[in-house]
């Protein structure tokens, strides 16, 4: 049903540039080849003779400029409207914070200019949002609350506690670094990974997704070593690559809507990459595609489909499903129609040192609209018998009643290579009712509470009446051997979200140890919370540890919560780990909000949380 076929050498962190019109080839059928100013030295697609730099593929006529120095777009200014350029803010009285109301566009800081909106009196230097409120009838810390009881943090609404010091609710700004999308629409931080080291010098590096506008969706990688010189910035320009993209982008691609940073697949040491674009009309409409990126032979891999409307893009990695030591692939098409509607479709595909993968086995949709597919995602190793265990989702199910499912199915030494019915999984855990999406976000591959077996995290945002529900089941031995067959709500451990409307648990993210007490903790994402603002969105931190949750509970009560910015940001729209990218041993979390306008409306922005 789908083929999985390599694609000619390319590099990956390299921007790939948009297709330009008077291409070398027609200008060669009119002046012999031989002549420099008719070659196209930089493979741009314009030769020198049209071209005003023919050796930086980045430079073209209509090319995109950007904030590098470069003349882009041919037209004899640099930097000229360039797509990435920051928003700068008056900072009048030198606080370090600037008027919202009097912005600037401009590729470099200008002089008594900042990046930050947040002042409330900009010709006060004692009121801006990180000072002491005092009893003075002023808002001295800008919560638009006068003389309201000292700093809070820019949050408001509750604490949390973290290795016995309490918190406020977290203000992004405070408490991380931070980088914007690209442009109007882009929504960067849709999907997000971390925690494996691409480069190979020790420190770990985020890719981050940006599926929206008018370039069809991209992705960045950026370098773990170069993040904290480029906060505040755009992706573009934190990115040593720039953004990664189709060279003939089309709105509606959404390049970028699922990633998956993976372990080794090829047995090169080095993590590898797959990227979905489920809007791509691969020969028919919204076919989808996924691309595969293995880092040691620098080389693309498409997996694609030629049914319509199957968005086949979401990916995550499968851990080592089958013991041999490279990690395992899982791709989704829900939209796919084999022999009824909406069915949708997973695939899993197994590592191999030839560097050509194998289908190891694939999973069909029993009922219209099920979605299989939806969702994919490692379980780790549940049962403790060294081989990592797997989880296929379908939002839709039963019927497209959207209850949701999850498939549960244990590793093994040897998958069939073909179809495996879904009724044949070793478990399966449903919503308890219709619109509960059970299965919306998966997490696991580490072990919460501390007992020597990793542990699974089911998600269903529509539960709860939409304040949404966060579902643990703690791994053990008879994960092997027992079949679990019911509800969710038969889970071990229940989190709730704190009001409808929330989507608690649109995303779920297993951390290894953020707060350095040596145990796994839990990240959850409520995009659609308000506290100050409507779908500000929050994100939430439980941590982990013997007996640490049992039964359930109100995310009210987490540990630490973060509140998005301003109306309408979605933070929390994803949650991953970062891994330990400032090498202080503690784990970092990435919380995307793909509907903040720092940069354009909806251009999204992405929050790196250092553990502490």
């Amino acid at each position: 049903m789908m083929t999985t076929t390599p694609s000619l050498r390319s590099a990956l962190l390299t921007l790939l540039l948009p297709a330009c019109a008077g291409s070398a080839d027609s200008a060669l059928q009119d002046t012999a080849a031989s002549e420099v100013r008719w070659q196209d030295g930089d493979g741009d697609g314009y030769v020198a003779e049209q071209d005003c730099d023919d050796d930086d593929a980045t430079s073209y006529p209509g090319g995109t400029e950007y904030c590098d120095g470069a003349d882009n777009d041919c037209d004899g200014v640099v930097d000229d409207g360039a797509l990435d350029t920051q928003a700068w803010y008056s900072d009048d009285d030198g606080d370090g914070f600037g008027d919202p109301q009097r912005q600037q566009l401009a590729c470099r800081q200008p002089s008594g200019w900042v990046g930050d909106d947040r002042d409330c009196d900009d010709a006060d230097p004692s009121v801006h949002p990180e000072a002491e409120e005092a009893s003075d009838g002023v808002d001295n810390d800008c919560d638009g609350v006068v003389d309201g009881g000292g700093e809070d943090g820019g949050g408001g609404g509750g604490q949390g506690t973290y290795g016995g010091a309490t918190y406020d609710v977290l203000d992004m700004h405070l408490t991380t670094d931070w980088w914007t999308g690209d442009g109007a629409g882009a929504a960067a931080g849709t999907a997000l990974a971390g925690g494996r080291d691409l480069t190979g010098d020790g420190s770990d590096d985020l890719l981050v997704g940006a599926p929206g506008g008018s370039t069809g969706g991209q992705f960045y990688v950026l370098r773990g070593e170069d993040l904290f010189d480029a906060t505040g910035q755009s992706l573009e320009t934190a990115s040593p690559d720039g953004g990664v993209g189709w060279s003939s982008p089309q709105t509606g691609d959404a390049l970028g809507a699922s990633l998956a940073l993976l372990r080794d697949m090829e047995g090169d040491g080095l993590p590898d990459i797959a990227v979905g674009s489920p809007g791509i009309d691969d020969g028919a409409d919204d076919t989808g595609i996924v691309v595969l990126w293995f880092s040691s032979i620098d080389a693309f891999y498409y997996t694609r489909t030629s049914a319509a409307g199957a968005q086949l893009g979401p990916v995550a990695g499968a851990g080592d499903v089958d013991g041999d030591g490279l990690g395992d692939l899982l791709v989704g098409a829900p939209g796919m129609s084999s022999t009824q509607a909406g069915q949708g479709f997973a695939e899993l595909l197994r590592g191999d040192a030839s560097q050509m993968v194998t289908v190891g086995a694939y999973w069909v949709g029993d009922s219209p609209y099920d979605a299989v597919g939806s969702v994919l995602g490692s379980a780790g190793d549940l049962d403790g018998d060294g081989r990592d265990d797997l989880v296929v989702a379908g939002t839709g199910y039963p019927a497209g009643g959207a209850a949701g499912a999850a498939w549960l199915y244990m590793g093994q030494p040897r998958w069939p290579g073909a179809q495996v019915e879904l009724e044949d999984a070793d478990h399966l855990l449903t919503g308890a009712s219709d619109g509960e999406r059970a299965g919306a976000a998966i997490a696991g591959d580490e072990d919460f509470d501390g007992d020597g077996y990793d542990d699974l995290v089911i998600a269903a945002p529509g539960g709860s009446g939409t304040a949404g529900a966060i579902y643990l089941w703690r791994g053990d031995a008879s994960w092997g051997d027992t079949g679990r067959y019911g509800s969710v709500a038969g889970s071990d451990a229940t989190f709730i979200g704190e009001v409808r409307g929330d989507e608690a648990g649109a995303s779920v993210a297993l951390l290894e140890d953020f707060d350095g007490d040596g145990e796994a903790d839990l990240a959850v994402g409520a995009p659609g919370h308000g506290d100050t603002d409507a779908a500000q969105g929050s994100a939430y931190l439980l941590l982990g540890g013997p007996g640490a949750w049992s039964g359930s509970h109100s995310l009210a009560d987490a540990d630490i919560t973060w509140l998005g910015e301003s109306s309408g940001d979605l933070l929390g729209s994803a949650v991953a780990t970062a891994g330990d990218v400032d090498g202080d041993g503690r784990t970092d979390l990435l919380l995307g909000a793909p509907g903040s306008d720092h940069a354009g409306a909806g251009a999204g922005a992405v929050y790196l949380v250092l553990g502490f």
